[in-house]
């Protein structure tokens, strides 16, 4: 497949007869009579390589890779090297949307293979950084909103306390009130598994009712969470929403309420 790619020929078979045929020729004249291969199509099958790739490696469910591409890009999945089918990444919004919940699994996936750090300083293996370079590369390809993979990556960091990892992408978010209330929420689940593991009930008495049914409305979290021993963690983590929320907001009340919890000297970890 690799040969054929290169050379840019039909079939191996043609290949190994031409071989055969003219073992007078050097290889570079052998490579040259053979067809131009068209370097976009490449790329852009290139591009449902990288989405297979990362199905297999993070053993992915009922993800149906096609269903990223339009008709046209179906046909372009399936034409020789060197044609010149229509190609283009202005798909309609259904699939846009399925290339979004496709890079939200992706991460969740590989963030589901990370360790659990033992302090907020902790970094990614390398194995973890070349796969999530895959899926910022690939998303990109694709036209995926940048500025969607990078707030929802960085809430995962945040919710696994690699702190150090997620400060590196939260300074290019430009979308900071949105980011924030997402954030808001990542903090509420944290504050439900420390409730859980803790089960005091001097500790859930001082929650206000409105705070109470805020956290009770979360339900289970879609991502892995995990919370470092750290108290100062968990008040640089509603630092970084009251900062970015304006006040007229309702998640900015619930940001204060929550803050004044996590300050009592009856929260500890």
């Amino acid at each position: 497949m690799i040969l054929n790619l290169a050379l840019g020929s039909n079939s191996s078979t043609d290949i190994q007869g031409k071989f055969k045929n003219s073992s007078s020729k050097q290889l570079v004249e052998v490579a040259a009579e053979q067809k131009h291969v068209n370097y976009h199509l490449c790329l852009f099958q290139y591009q449902l390589v990288r989405i297979l790739f990362l199905i297999v490696k993070y053993k992915m469910r009922s993800v149906k890779p096609y269903s990223f591409f339009d008709t046209k890009g179906k046909l372009a999945l399936a034409s020789e090297l060197h044609t010149h089918p229509y190609i283009s990444n202005d798909v309609d919004a259904k699939i846009v949307n399925s290339r979004k919940l496709f890079f939200t699994k992706a991460l969740n996936s590989i963030m589901n293979q990370v360790k659990n750090p033992t302090s907020i300083r902790a970094k990614l293996s390398e194995d973890i950084n070349e796969s999530l370079s895959t899926v910022f590369n690939l998303s990109k390809e694709m036209e995926v909103d940048s500025e969607f993979i990078k707030l929802y990556y960085c809430c995962l960091l945040y919710a696994l306390d690699y702190h150090y990892e997620a400060e590196k992408i939260l300074h290019g978010i430009k979308e900071v009130e949105l980011f924030a209330s997402q954030l808001l929420i990542v903090i509420g689940h944290k504050v439900n598994e420390v409730l859980e593991k803790n089960k005091d009930p001097n500790l859930i008495a001082i929650l206000s009712t409105n705070l109470k049914s805020w956290l009770k409305s979360l339900g289970p979290p879609d991502y892995r969470v995990h919370t470092i021993s750290s108290k100062q963690a968990f008040l640089e983590l509603i630092g970084i929403v009251l900062h970015r929320l304006p006040d007229s907001f309702a998640e900015y009340k619930i940001a204060t309420e929550l803050l004044d919890f996590l300050e009592n000297p009856l929260f500890k970890l």
